[in-house]
């Protein structure tokens, strides 16, 4: 159900509303959730671009780790081949989730400088 479903959405401030608009639309995009009908929620934005950051941290060292056992490999085969064919995948799953990162903490970011300069908006 979207929040602005609820009986209560016309009583919140514009500030809130839009909080709570990004924070939907952080569980709905996440790449965590994407093809699974189960819901995230998290305790905070700050907790969120953690886990994500931590994905994409595991995803460079994996891909690191990958290009370290190629560069050391003798065998020019087939197997070879296909670990380069991995590797460039790889690759671009990390350059994707490096972006979708990015792109959650610009989302946020205007949310959270709001927040330090304490400027909220009334009705």
């Amino acid at each position: 159900m979207d929040a602005k479903d609820h009986a209560f959405w016309e009583d919140l401030n514009p500030h809130l509303k839009n909080r709570i608009l990004n924070v939907q639309s952080a569980i709905r995009s996440s790449i965590h959730s994407r093809g699974n009908r189960a819901k995230l929620f998290f305790s905070s934005i700050q907790e969120y671009l953690a886990i994500l950051q931590e994905r994409v941290n595991y995803q460079q060292e994996r891909l690191q780790e990958a290009k370290e056992r190629q560069a050391e490999s003798v065998d020019r085969g087939q197997s070879y081949k296909y670990a380069a064919e991995m590797i460039a995948k790889q690759e671009k799953r990390t350059r994707t989730l490096v972006a979708f990162l990015e792109e959650q903490k610009q989302m946020f970011e205007k949310d959270r400088d709001d927040r330090e300069r304490n400027v909220f908006f009334f009705n």
